[in-house]
């Protein structure tokens, strides 16, 4: 659903959604707007009047927009399930989402969700990602492997002082 009225009216858009996640706008552009599905990324260039889907290739969690450059996408996957990925993975777009690359340098090889990114304020180099049950697809068994740190935009990352194991969302 879609309002232009800050909520005192809600338009349904008509395109297929499975379990959104997220929804994101471009800091810079706010007719450009992301929605993180639980089986694709999907983009609008007309501020959410409609949907795209641009990548269907696994089950997506966490997502962020760098908010100094909105070429520089990071999206977390998930390595359970049916579109699971083979185990839960930071991919990085440099160029607005046309292509993405493995960005998951330091993190453990474990069958978790990469379920929450997000770019520390006023630094877009250090980025957080938080990972979160991946033992089934619903999330509600298994344990994440904690809240993990990136100092280059997202390019490699190392485990974070926090004890927390299961960090669904970073704000």
């Amino acid at each position: 659903f879609r309002s232009v009225d800050g909520g005192g009216t809600w338009h349904h858009i008509d395109h297929y959604f499975h379990y959104v996640m997220n929804v994101f706008y471009d800091p810079i552009d706010d007719q450009h707007v992301w929605a993180v599905s639980d089986d694709s990324l999907l983009e609008s260039t007309d501020g959410g009047r409609t949907f795209d889907e641009t990548l269907t290739e696994f089950h997506f969690h966490g997502f962020a927009i760098d908010p100094t450059n909105a070429d520089h996408l990071l999206l977390g996957s998930v390595g359970t399930g049916g579109l699971g990925d083979d185990q839960g993975r930071v991919y990085a777009s440099w160029d607005a989402g046309a292509t993405w690359a493995d960005s998951s340098s330091g993190l453990p090889a474990e069958d978790v969700s990469l379920h929450t990114i997000t770019f520390w304020p006023g630094n877009p180099d250090v980025v957080l990602a938080g990972t979160y049950k991946g033992g089934d697809a619903s999330h509600q068994s298994g344990s994440g492997v904690g809240l993990f740190r990136s100092a280059d935009g997202g390019t490699t990352w190392s485990a974070a002082d926090l004890a927390a194991t299961d960090n669904a969302w970073i704000t």
